[in-house]
């Protein structure tokens, strides 16, 4: 699958994204062991699970529209917000040479789907969604939808451990998520996207969205594990560390671009592109 495009340097990067992009690289710690990986992950579900029970939809969209007490007049809404997402990803790689038939052949994994949100669209450009998420509440409002929409080429996965493949899994040549990776602390955002992008078949494409910059914002692990967490979180990685994970992973950007989703506080950007047709992930 050639679509003619070299993609971008990214040792070059720096030459071609506005230099306004890069900021005084912030303190975060990303090795950590395997117990500490399991414990913020085993908080991170006790945290979605709160979530997912109490504000499902809210949690996904963070809007008042979305709580409880709003969401039977507003549910229309949010379900039809989901559109809005393919279409940035089919103009996104339009712009590349890619065309949507290219797109309708493809397996897409969508890490942290919620509720099905944007889920449902990917189905109907996609052959096949693996719709992959860390809370069973939300995965449960999905699996409903499924049934009554009688929609049959997604499956609904829970991700209930790290350090896996999720064995539902055979195989997906395209990945995707979009307001999630956020919610993860730095480790565990470079070890999903390590993890994801090295099991993306070769020539498979990628778009995802995650927090660049935080004001002020520092990560060290012994620090954080002493605060136990029981709200939703927002975290960030730093370029220079997503371009080290895309590049260590054969994966060619086709571009990065501001996105306003997280508000005009917080810094965020889309990369997406494709995987070089040679990676061998045994290497």
């Amino acid at each position: 699958m050639n679509h003619g495009s070299a993609g971008i340097n990214m040792s070059n990067f720096g030459e071609i994204v506005d230099q306004s992009f890069v900021k005084e690289e912030e303190t975060l710690t990303l090795l950590i062991s395997d117990i500490e990986k399991d414990e913020i992950f085993k908080n991170q579900r006790n945290v979605w699970k709160i979530l997912g029970e109490q504000e499902p939809y809210w949690s996904v969209l963070v809007d008042e529209y979305y709580k409880r007490e709003n969401l039977d007049k507003n549910i229309s809404r949010f379900e039809q917000s989901g559109l809005h997402n393919v279409k940035k990803i089919i103009g996104a790689f339009s712009r590349s040479g890619i065309k949507i038939e290219t797109l309708k052949k493809m397996q897409v994994l969508e890490l942290g789907c919620g509720v099905g949100r944007v889920t449902v669209f990917l189905s109907k450009i996609f052959r096949t969604v693996y719709a992959v998420d860390i809370s069973n509440y939300h995965l449960d409002i999905l699996k409903e939808r499924l049934i009554i929409e009688n929609l049959d080429n997604i499956i609904a996965i829970e991700m209930n451990k790290l350090n896996s493949d999720i064995s539902d899994v055979s195989s997906y040549n395209f990945f995707y998520s979009e307001l999630t990776l956020q919610h993860n602390s730095p480790p565990i955002q470079n070890l999903l996207l390590d993890q994801h992008l090295k099991n993306l078949q070769p020539e498979g494409l990628f778009y995802f969205q995650t927090v660049t910059h935080i004001p002020g914002y520092s990560f060290w692990i012994k620090d954080y594990l002493k605060s136990r967490r029981t709200e939703m979180e927002i975290h960030m990685m730093n370029m220079k560390q997503i371009f080290a994970i895309l590049e260590s992973n054969s994966c060619k950007l086709y571009g990065v671009y501001r996105d306003s989703s997280t508000g005009v506080d917080l810094e965020s950007y889309v990369f997406f592109g494709q995987k070089n047709k040679n990676y061998d992930k045994t290497n």
